[in-house]
């Protein structure tokens, strides 16, 4: 397919179907169920940044696979980070697999698709700080000039009998898949325009084969996900973050498994929380915590040991699956005490016998038998929000061995609205790590 140097808005700047699709979706009607509008955008804009990369000649596609063409990118160009998301495929892949890709990071490439925008002076958000390094993003509520001529454009198009440029064919695939070329292009008559303009929207779809492949494999990823999130919704679920009650830190219970995704980042580094989370920023005045924690860290373990008193707290890792570690509900352990219940976590203390009588004559016996334990000291100050579908999210400062971070945890019993809502946000130079391996990291720069 060979790219067309066409704008999509005359007379602006060519947009990619990236921008234009960010443009128009920033006024979808509001949904009532916030995690499939959510993951609809998500899958949705991951489908139109592949279809940025088939107009450039970065892949192609038939209606199954997407073909990798560029390994490496030109000397002195950047490549895409959508691109460099893939190149840890081969020379193929699956669409779907490709667009599960893009998804884990969509919120840094949602980010980088509103800078671009910005670039051609079309400023969408707005940014206003929330906690220490923590910005909170928020849609300006202004009518864009560009959105109304984009969306002019496209409907005096669909309502035509004019051909249309391979870009646009795609961007209103993309629209159809998403079940919104009705209230996007048709306004409050969406139904009635709808039904008047099916044929031609269906024949515009079928005009451009990458585009219609990349939206029918949208469409797709969006009915499984739609089909899970509204059988777990029949379920007792816990208050929503629009409910009036703002609870988690006193109400929120580990007593079941537990979801986690943590990320970190150094002091200074600002993170931009989704324009979709503006109701963060209603209580972003919620009571600071303080907290001095020493962590039990042991090198290949990702279990949460912390020492409390005379005992520890201990949270067992029970899965890990990407970036989410899955908790076993909270156990304390007091000393002096047997050795079996630790044997359960630290199996080479099967063969010590006898009564542990502190966490130093504990720390020794694991040296003894391999372990690598370090004790790390962590201060840490936090706020604790309440979410949609029983997720709680903590914001903190962390110190520890000198340095500062900042750094955002996430948990719910809920592995699909967690996964939702971690992966918009942008991670940038963050990491992504539980808290086992940020702490590896810190042990190996003290060794260094």
């Amino acid at each position: 397919m060979t790219a067309s140097k066409s704008p999509l808005v005359p007379p602006h700047a060519e947009l990619s179907i990236a921008e234009a699709f960010v443009l128009l979706s920033v006024e979808w009607p509001v949904k009532a169920d916030a995690l499939i509008a959510w993951s609809d955008s998500d899958f949705a804009l991951a489908g139109a940044l592949l279809m940025d990369l088939a107009f450039l000649g970065k892949v192609d596609s038939d209606l199954d696979d997407l073909i990798i063409l560029e390994r490496e990118p030109a000397l002195h160009q950047e490549q895409p980070l959508a691109l460099r998301m893939l190149g840890r495929f081969g020379r193929s892949v699956r669409l779907d697999i490709a667009l599960n890709e893009l998804v884990t990071r969509i919120g840094d490439l949602r980010l980088a698709t509103l800078a671009a925008l910005a670039g051609r002076e079309i400023r969408l958000t707005s940014s206003s700080p929330l906690s220490w390094d923590f910005h909170q993003a928020s849609f300006r509520g202004l009518r864009v000039r560009a959105t109304v001529s984009l969306r002019q454009t496209l409907k005096k198009l669909v309502e035509s009998e004019e051909l249309p440029l391979s870009e646009q064919a795609a961007l209103i695939s993309l629209l159809w898949a998403c079940d919104i070329a009705g209230p996007v292009l048709g306004g409050r008559a969406c139904k009635t325009w709808l039904a008047r303009n099916a044929a031609r929207l269906e024949a515009i779809r079928r005009m451009d084969l990458v585009g219609r492949a990349v939206a029918d494999a949208v469409a797709v990823m969006r009915r499984r996900l739609r089909t899970y999130l509204l059988d777990a919704d029949t379920e007792k679920a816990p208050p929503s973050a629009k409910s009036k009650s703002k609870s988690p830190s006193v109400n929120y219970s580990r007593s079941k498994t537990t979801w986690e995704w943590r990320a970190f980042w150094p002091e200074g580094e600002v993170v931009e929380l989704p324009a979709a989370w503006g109701n963060i920023g209603q209580d972003s005045d919620r009571e600071e915590e303080l907290l001095e924690d020493s962590y039990l860290f042991v090198r290949g373990k990702k279990d949460n040991v912390k020492i409390r008193g005379k005992g520890l707290k201990i949270k067992l890792v029970v899965e890990a699956f990407d970036d989410f570690i899955a908790f076993a509900p909270s156990a304390k352990f007091r000393f002096p005490r047997d050795m079996a219940p630790l044997a359960r976590l630290f199996p080479r203390l099967y063969e010590v016998r006898g009564e542990l009588r502190s966490t130093d004559e504990l720390i020794e016996i694991m040296s003894a038998t391999g372990y690598q334990p370090s004790v790390l000291k962590v201060s840490k100050a936090r706020r604790v929000h309440g979410m949609t579908f029983g997720v709680q999210i903590e914001f903190a400062r962390i110190e520890v061995d000198g340095r500062v971070f900042h750094s955002i945890s996430m948990e719910s019993p809920y592995l699909t609205a967690l996964r939702i809502l971690a992966r918009n946000i942008p991670v940038g130079a963050g990491q992504v790590a539980g808290y086992s391996d940020f702490l590896d990291g810190i042990v190996r720069k003290q060794l260094a």
